[in-house]
């Protein structure tokens, strides 16, 4: 030790090198020191056997057999003290603690150097220089000596530290002792930089000794790890809940502008349920279904409170990490919201005493365009057959042939193929004719023109600056993104500004200040009708509808560009030109093209975040913070439908009067356009006052830190929708018609009233609540913790009894490493964990009190009027589940291989089910809590860093969970064999979701469908089955196993990652098939396969097509549908993510004056593996997904 002393005095004293070689040797020796600081602070293990000895001694032992050296002052520090220490293969933080037990003696890691130092001692004062206007040069002969210490924050030395004038090469060291001395002018800038300690300056002035403090930097590592639950950061090693956390490193190097898809794979117990890309909160899962009917989707948290808004309209590269919480004791804390788990996001903040700092960040993203021919709707050829088979079936008269007269009859545009049949039946063409124009329709194949009409590449373009820094008392960042988005459908693109504003302030050593700004601004256009407004009929046609709805045997346009009428949708040609020859208004043909070429339909969203928090310490150990979040999202969406729309001219002509002889007397809805506006705007204030202790005692052996505080929360959320007719936009004037009135419908037999969906609806939750959490560790062993929560709403009944429920939780963990008697060399840590508590969950559409819905008069009841939607219920309660978790977690050969188990049990009671009423209350039934539903799981990590060196590093990682649900109870009468089939219903010994089947038992002799009943006899097609023991169950809907595999690779300053996931042990249900009942629409390849003779019955079991017009309302062909010969195993494995990157090294960021350059090429949805007997993907089986590829460019200067 005393030579390590004396080898810093020789540094500064003897031996003195020119300044570039001290520059060259601090920057090297701080680059080794960060580089292997990870490797030996975190994992070094040592074995000791002392007895009565002194502690010099034990120090000379740890240095000679690690690379660690203790630093410390001999005036303080007592190293004559006789120790006896007997440690075998134990961490060298353990073996410190155990050394300084007792005493007075604090240590810090500082890379490989341990430094101890006196703690309780007053801290050191700075001499605060005289400021004085600094000269632009000095001269040798204005130099003056100037002397002084450079000290830690406890008042030890710290020696090695490098001062430097800035602007000269004029430098020194720091001694032993931490004094220096150096040369310097009045007006002179000393630059202070040590390993482990946040850089400062001073300005000289007229004094000549300056003593320095210098405080800690973010380096010094304390082999913790911080978990953050939104209410409190709690050391990993102390805590007992089930915790996931991906940090900032993994986060960075995934490119999204959605947050939760980059947790998609990178934790166990995380279901990202459909397609997998993780863009809907309500399609994430985190161990398994809670709720039968209430809300299944996680809370997000966003630096402590709870968003209402859309999670959207967060920056993904504002985040710096991103935490679950899993099981009661981690997630209790955020009571009636918690069941589903909660997904806590923490963004970035500067860093105080760091001069400004610029990140800037350039991505593109493409997807291709998407492919409408790779499905099995069957071909052209096989549309007009089928079509054909329709026709000789007599489904179709030939009364739907234009008959010169305006009628409901033939005012639709009929299918070409039937269309050419029915006028050679009738005589008015040939059958050659027909034949030839059967002919030319086998041979187009609507899809390629479709594609070129309306779809094109996916584009998305982000751009962020980011702008960080800090002064001694405050740090701050501030950061900028654009993102434009171009998507599938032409004239569909989004532009969104995100802004984020974060700034700590000191005030002084106690008062500190935190805000946080974030604010967000969307505006949309879309081709299809806005989701968020209430269409006047469904006439717009998106890619999947497109291949449902419109024959693929038809064209869009001409070959002059004219439109075309389409199938099933308007009227005619011959039909419309009619009606203007009567005197309607407009012409009645719908098209596609027509309708998109005329579409206005545009949302703006405006979303302001407002965090702040202020707190106080009231001592090192407590501390006193208030805190509050104001929220409010402001959106303005439009459907503007122009005379050129067909839902304009149809709702114009159809209500329009007609006399007795046909002539037009009046048109009750307005000539001009129709315009549909939505305002909706979210207030939420939430207000929290907390107090936080933590402290320790006895040495750390004793290590106590709790929370306590109360919540206010209200929530108002306010819709305005409005529908204007006769809507003029540039002079914003309209002329709404009567509603009252029932009028007689222009060619269809009806009559109702106009209609018109204006109306405004408000709400308002507010809760108060109630917390505290507590825990407790010893001597870095055993840890036990408590929380409990109470929270009272409007949203239960109005009984004590129901309303104040609290809920709890209790953990303990026990550290098994750290015991006196576990001596296993290969294992680094070994922590055990077990929890339980409870965990609420409540629906928001609920209510205590009677709810009425509000229905528009018709022919029949030609006023408006109410209906009761729920009934009374002052027994309304929370949904409450109670979680058993148990944890094993465990490191091998210092962070080799790290593994975690855990299992869970939840049981969901007092959940909303369907209970039927007497039909005396005039409500079939009402949501009440009478259903009991469990989870059991198993979450698992693994990860295995097989190769680690200077130059190549490969870690690979998997995650595996299982989960399965069962309904315990449901107290509802029985279900139809509909909700059997649709797995819509809650059934008692069954998992949520799980999907029943008929039991399908092939062909008879004459290609009809055949079934087993309920008593195990074959039925044909015209038997209604309607007993659901007659029911083959297939099984749950809902992922039972899924996981992932991450494997990360380096080599140099290329990185190549990646993910894939899986899922497995749930069905599906293939609708992409031939219906025999089928009349309209396209048809799919198995039609191919189709019974057509007598014998056939024995090569296939794809029935014959209908062959009478009777054959339509046979049950058997809709239990076809829902046979069990369509339901297959739905697993995939899915390779998601593939990211390859390069960071440019020292000598080209110094040439180009940058701190870091990277650059990165991602694909996404690469390639899917099903295991189904169609080889389709069961979440995008019509439309496949495309695959995506992201190119971005971030710099730091």
């Amino acid at each position: 030790m005393k030579k390590l002393l004396n080898e810093f005095r020789v540094l500064n004293n003897l031996y003195k090198p020119d300044l570039k070689m001290k520059l060259t040797y601090i920057l090297f020796f701080s680059t080794f020191l960060q580089i292997q600081a990870n490797g030996y602070s975190q994992g070094t293990k040592v074995s000791l056997s002392f007895e009565n000895e002194s502690i010099e001694k034990v120090f000379e032992e740890v240095e000679a057999s690690t690379n660690f050296k203790f630093l410390y002052n001999s005036n303080s520090i007592n190293i004559n003290r006789k120790v006896t220490i007997n440690v075998e293969n134990k961490s060298l933080k353990l073996v410190l603690k155990r050394l300084f037990k007792g005493t007075n003696v604090k240590f810090t890691i500082v890379d490989r150097q341990v430094i101890l130092r006196l703690f309780n001692k007053s801290k050191p004062q700075i001499n605060k220089p005289v400021q004085s206007i600094k000269t632009s040069t000095s001269t040798i002969t204005d130099q003056q000596t100037i002397t002084g210490r450079v000290l830690d924050s406890y008042g030890d030395p710290i020696p090695g530290v490098n001062i430097i004038i800035k602007g000269t090469q004029q430098g020194a060291f720091t001694d032993f002792d931490g004094s220096y001395k150096i040369r310097a002018a009045v007006g002179d800038t000393l630059y202070f930089t040590g390993i482990g300690f946040i850089d400062q300056e001073i300005v000289v002035g007229m004094d000549t000794v300056y003593d320095v403090v210098m405080k800690y930097s973010t380096i010094v590592l304390d082999d913790v790890d911080i978990l953050y639950t939104g209410y409190e950061k709690i050391p990993e090693e102390r805590a007992t809940g089930s915790f996931e956390n991906v940090r900032e490193k993994t986060l960075k190097r995934k490119t999204d502008q959605n947050i939760l898809s980059k947790i998609n794979g990178e934790v166990s117990g995380v279901l990202f349920n459909g397609d997998g890309t993780g863009r809907d909160i309500d399609r994430i899962i985190i161990r398994g279904l809670s709720s039968i009917n209430a809300n299944t989707s996680p809370l997000v948290v966003v630096n402590g409170f709870p968003i209402e808004g859309s999670i959207n309209n967060i920056n993904p590269n504002d985040i710096k990490s991103i935490t679950i919480l899993k099981d009661a004791a981690a997630a209790s804390i955020w009571g009636i919201r918690a069941t589903n788990g909660v997904i806590v996001v923490v963004t970035k903040n500067g860093k105080k005493s760091k001069s400004l700092s610029v990140d800037a960040n350039v991505t593109t993203s493409f997807t291709p365009t998407i492919n409408l021919t790779d499905n099995n709707l069957a071909s052209a050829d096989a549309q007009v057959d089928f079509y054909e088979g329709l026709f000789n079936a007599g489904i179709f008269d030939s009364d739907v042939l234009f008959s010169g007269a305006l009628n409901q009859t033939s005012f639709e545009v009929v299918h070409p193929v039937i269309e050419a049949l029915l006028l050679a039946q009738e005589g008015l063409i040939t059958s050659q004719e027909a034949e030839n124009r059967l002919d030319r329709l086998r041979r187009i194949d609507g899809r390629d023109e479709y594609t070129r009409l309306f779809v094109r590449p996916k584009i998305w373009n982000q751009y962020t600056i980011a702008l960080s820094g800090g002064g001694e008392n405050n740090d701050y960042r501030a950061s900028l993104t654009y993102n434009g988005n171009k998507e599938d459908l032409l004239n569909d693109k989004s532009d969104q500004i995100i802004a984020n504003i974060t700034n700590n302030f000191d005030f002084n050593s106690k008062l500190h200040l935190r805000t946080n700004i974030n604010t967000s601004f969307t505006k949309q256009r879309f081709s299809t009708s806005n989701p968020d407004l209430q269409s006047i009929q469904s006439s717009d046609v998106d890619p999947l509808g497109y291949l449902f709805q419109i024959p693929l045997n038809t064209q869009i346009l001409d070959t002059n560009g004219n439109y075309l009428p389409t199938v099933g949708i308007g009227s005619n040609a011959q039909t419309s030109q009619l009606a203007l020859d009567s005197g309607f208004l407009h012409p009645w043909e719908y098209n596609i093209k027509q309708e998109f070429d005329n579409h206005n339909s545009t949302a703006r969203q405006t979303e302001l975040r407002f965090q702040t928090a202020l707190s106080y310490d009231i001592s090192d150990a407590l501390k006193a913070e208030v805190s509050y979040q104001y929220e409010t999202s402001s959106g303005n969406a439009n459907n503007i439908y122009n005379q050129e729309r067909f839902v304009t001219r149809n709702l114009i002509n159809l209500y329009t009067q007609r006399d007795a002889d046909g002539t037009i007397t009046s048109t009750p809805v307005p000539d001009g356009s129709i315009a549909d506006f939505v305002e909706t705007n979210l207030n939420s204030h939430t207000f929290r006052t907390q107090l936080n202790y933590d402290n320790d005692f006895k040495n750390g052996q004793h290590k106590v830190n709790g929370i306590i505080g109360y919540e206010a929360r209200k929530v108002t959320v306010e819709r305005r929708e409005r529908r204007l007719f006769g809507y003029n936009s540039e002079t914003l004037t309209n002329a709404n018609p009567d509603f009252t009135t029932t009028y007689e419908l222009a060619v269809f037999q009806d009559a109702e009233q106009i209609p018109n969906p204006s109306r405004d609806r408000f709400v308002e939750n507010r809760f108060l609540s109630y917390y505290a959490n507590l825990g407790y560790t010893y001597d870095d062993r055993y840890t036990i913790t408590g929380s409990t929560r109470l929270d009272d709403t409007n949203l239960f009944g109005a009984s004590k009894e129901f309303r104040n429920i609290p809920l709890y939780s209790l953990g303990v963990k026990w550290n098994i490493a750290n015991e006196n008697f576990f001596n296993l060399a290969a294992i680094s840590d070994l922590q055990f964990r077990a929890t339980y508590g409870t965990n609420g969950n409540v629906d928001t559409s609920t209510s205590p009190f009677l709810q009425a819905g509000f229905f528009q008069g018709n022919e029949v009841f030609t006023t408006n009027s109410a209906f009761v939607s729920t009934v009374p219920n002052p027994q309304l309660r929370l949904e409450k589940t109670r979680t058993t978790n148990l944890g094993l977690d465990i490191t091998l050969w210092n962070g080799i291989v790290e593994a975690n188990i855990d299992y869970y049990n939840k049981d969901s009671e007092d959940l909303l089910s369907f209970r039927a009423l007497n039909a005396t209350s005039g409500i079939r039934g009402s949501l009440l809590n009478v259903g009991n539903l469990t989870n059991r799981g198993i979450d698992t990590g693994l990860s295995l860093r097989l190769v680690s060196s200077e130059n190549l590093n490969y870690t690979t990682k998997a995650n595996f969970s299982y989960n399965r649900n069962e309904v315990t109870n449901a107290e509802v009468e029985d279900f139809d064999v509909s909700t059997f089939i649709t797995g819509t219903g809650a059934i008692e010994g069954n998992a949520l979701g799980t999907i029943y089947s008929f039991n399908y038992a092939g062909l008879d002799q004459n290609g009809r469908p055949q079934f087993i009943d309920e008593t195990g006899e074959i039925v044909d097609f015209t038997t209604d089955i309607t007993s659901t023991d007659a029911l083959v169950k297939m099984g749950t809907e809902v992922p039972v196993y899924y996981g992932s595999w991450i494997n990360d690779l380096s080599y140099k300053n290329w990185s190549l990652r990646t993910l894939t996931t899986f899922t497995a042990g749930h069905v599906f249900r293939n609708s992409d098939v031939f219906d025999p009942a089928a009349s309209f629409g396209n048809t799919f390849r198995d039609f191919n396969n189709r019974w057509q003779q007598r014998g056939d019955e024995n090569t296939t079991d794809v029935p014959a097509q209908i062959s009478s017009f009777t054959d339509l309302f046979a049950s058997g062909y809709q239990n076809y549908l829902s046979s069990d010969k369509f339901v297959d195993d739905a697993s995939t494995i899915r390779l998601q993510e593939i990211i390859l990157s390069y960071a440019f090294d020292a000598k080209t960021l110094k040439a180009l004056k940058v701190d870091q350059l990277q650059l990165s090429l991602q694909a996404n949805n690469v390639k899917v593996w099903n295991f189904n007997k169609w080889n389709i993907d069961p979440n995008n089986s019509l439309i496949q997904i495309q695959p995506r590829f992201t190119f971005s460019i971030s710099t730091t200067f």
